[in-house]
């Protein structure tokens, strides 16, 4: 359920936009050269806690707590 109409924070991203976030955190993670916890890629990308969570539940990703690597 949406919280706020259009909020970029609360509001599901459309499948574009996911694949686009899902291309971001994957080059970073891939420059950065090893593992990123949840936190890194939040802070560094200036992303949302929520999108990063959702965009990384997928399978070029791999996630042991709140590390994660590319598959």
């Amino acid at each position: 359920m949406r919280d706020a109409k259009g909020d970029p924070v609360t509001e599901p991203l459309e499948n574009d936009e996911m694949e686009a976030l899902r291309n971001q955190i994957w080059d970073f993670v891939y420059r950065a050269g090893n593992p990123q916890t949840i936190t890194s890629i939040v802070d560094d990308l200036h992303l949302s806690d929520a999108s990063v969570r959702q965009a990384v539940h997928h399978a070029w990703f791999v996630c042991e707590g709140d590390t994660v690597a590319i598959a």
